[in-house]
């Protein structure tokens, strides 16, 4: 896992750093989802929302490799889980403006019931596929699927945080 994450470390700053001679984008995105696992004792108050800022490095007019990093919070009960994602990924876009991808990582997650640090973070694998379209220049939508997971052996607790999200996104 250290070896993936410095890899993504080395990637992000790689991608940022050749910005003044490749085709490096920025997104700041705002997402806005729903828990897919049940969470006892939540009432109505069941959301996720967070802020991502991704690295968009254009391969081709078709594929792009992307990294991202963001924060979000989890709604759900009175410890509201707060995850903390850094992720690699590719983007393929079918036609000029609706793109399909996926990314993998790690999540840093606090408040999650999972077993922590003396910090109360924990590392878990993070991965997630989307979809979207721009609608111009600056504007992209999108949906996607969010997972964090850990392998506890013996830990009795739901091992994973999955969330659909709705994005808005805002290129620059």
């Amino acid at each position: 896992m250290k070896i993936f994450l410095l890899s993504l470390i080395a990637l992000t700053t790689s991608l940022s750093a050749g910005a003044q001679q490749k085709k490096v984008k920025f997104i700041a995105s705002l997402n806005i989802g729903y828990p897919l696992q049940t969470i006892e004792n939540s009432g109505d108050k069941i959301m996720a929302a967070g802020l991502d800022l991704n690295a968009h490095f254009d391969v081709s007019t078709k594929v792009a490799i992307t990294s991202d990093i963001g924060y979000t919070v989890v709604w759900a009960t009175e410890e509201a889980p707060e995850i903390i994602p850094l992720r690699g990924g590719i983007r393929y876009y079918p036609s000029t403006k609706f793109f399909i991808g996926g990314k993998i990582g790690v999540g840093f997650v606090k408040n999650g019931g999972f077993i922590t640090t003396n910090a109360g973070f924990t590392s878990t694998l993070a991965y997630a596929f989307n979809t979207g379209f721009k609608i111009s220049q600056h504007i992209e939508l999108g949906a996607s699927y969010e997972a964090y997971t850990k392998d506890q052996p013996d830990f009795k607790e739901n091992n994973t945080i999955s969330i659909i999200n709705l994005k808005l996104g805002y290129w620059f």
